[in-house]
């Protein structure tokens, strides 16, 4: 029987377009083109007086601890959103978009489908690598991970990464976790024109700085700075930028995604230099414009970027050696080639595919339930 209803659940906001980097707003609006969608927004109350006093004691030891990941708030707020459930009436199926933590109260009586893009655990190498996050908080995370994960039918991921990690940390077998990658968060209202030009103009870079550490902001500058030595180079940083920049930089603040769109399309290359990535949101955005992507082999990007079709992936571990070497000797006839390759690629990672995709798993799901 064809799926009559879909019951949406998330605490992002669904009508803001950089909600969880720009796949809430999307994500939401395609499922509602491709299905009856009744939407459940989630209301951001306070933590729990547990985890608030647990946030300030860590504090005081100088570690971090995530409240929303507190055991004592997140079986309030799945207790809550059980209520909520219960209330509004029966659905074939219920998504939680980035809600896991929300979900952990439910478990048997629904067909519960969870997108996400990491473990736990996975989040916490990523954010916190040098274990700055309290030991109480990693285990009650995990833990947490763990009850959302108990009566989840099916997880959507973004990347080949993701599956893993999933499989990895909570068991997910191959049958309820499906590769979905999603579609940009900055939708192309104008393309990158193909170069006309000579070798001798500047190669132009681009950085979007969502986090200037995890992203490698220090390293974008440095592979920069090497290659100008080579040929000419301009670079442009999006974002915040915890210090000053070098003059030949241009740095721009944030802008709507229509102004964003126009700036990947007068660039050249996207630097991706990252230490964690799971859905590659951004890389997705790049590719979306034709773009093509220098990027870090880690996470996500295994999955977004073809290594010399549509970008060039490099080791984390030297990345500003292994930029500068590709940048520096990079004819302008593969960067064109890589530009075509990202605009052919990009066909697939459109929004209402992921929509589909996902509805499509969804039925076979709710068949065998």
């Amino acid at each position: 029987m064809a799926l009559q209803k879909i019951t949406l659940i998330t605490a992002w906001d669904m009508d803001d377009p950089y909600s969880w980097s720009g796949v809430c707003y999307h994500a939401v609006r395609a499922l509602e083109r491709n299905a009856d969608v009744h939407r459940i927004q989630l209301k951001t109350n306070k933590p729990h007086v547990i985890d608030r006093a647990l946030t300030f004691l860590m504090g005081r030891f100088g570690k971090a601890y995530l409240p929303s990941h507190g055991l004592a708030t997140s079986i309030r707020d799945s207790i809550r959103t059980r209520h909520t459930l219960k209330s509004i009436g029966e659905a074939d199926a219920y998504v939680f978009l980035a809600a896991s933590t929300s979900s952990i109260a439910l478990t048997s009586y629904i067909t519960k489908v969870q997108v996400t893009d990491s473990s736990f655990s996975a989040m916490e190498l990523s954010y916190y690598p040098n274990h700055q996050l309290s030991r109480i908080s990693s285990v009650q995370g995990k833990i947490v991970d763990w009850l959302g994960a108990r009566g989840t039918d099916l997880y959507s991921v973004a990347s080949e990464w993701s599956q893993e990690v999933l499989f990895r940390d909570l068991h997910i077998p191959a049958e309820k976790n499906i590769l979905n990658p999603f579609g940009p968060g900055t939708v192309p209202v104008q393309y990158r024109v193909p170069f006309q030009k000579t070798e001798a103009e500047p190669l132009k870079l681009l950085f979007i700085s969502s986090h200037w550490e995890r992203k490698g902001g220090d390293n974008v500058l440095s592979i920069a700075e090497k290659v100008r030595k080579t040929r000419p180079v301009e670079l442009t940083i999006v974002g915040k930028v915890p210090q000053e920049l070098p003059e030949w930089v241009e740095h721009l603040p944030y802008m709507s995604r229509e102004e964003l769109s126009v700036v990947y399309s007068e660039h050249d290359i996207l630097l991706e230099i990252t230490s964690g990535s799971a859905g590659g949101v951004v890389v997705t955005d790049a590719l979306c414009h034709g773009l093509p992507v220098l990027a870090t082999r880690v996470g996500g990007m295994l999955t977004l970027v073809q290594h010399e079709k549509t970008g060039w992936l490099i080791p984390a571990e030297n990345s500003v050696e292994q930029g500068t070497q590709i940048l520096s000797h990079l004819p302008r006839s593969d960067v064109e080639n890589a530009s075509a390759q990202s605009l052919k690629l990009s066909e697939e990672y459109t929004w209402d595919r992921w929509a589909q995709r996902l509805l499509s798993s969804v039925q076979q799901v709710h068949d065998l339930s």
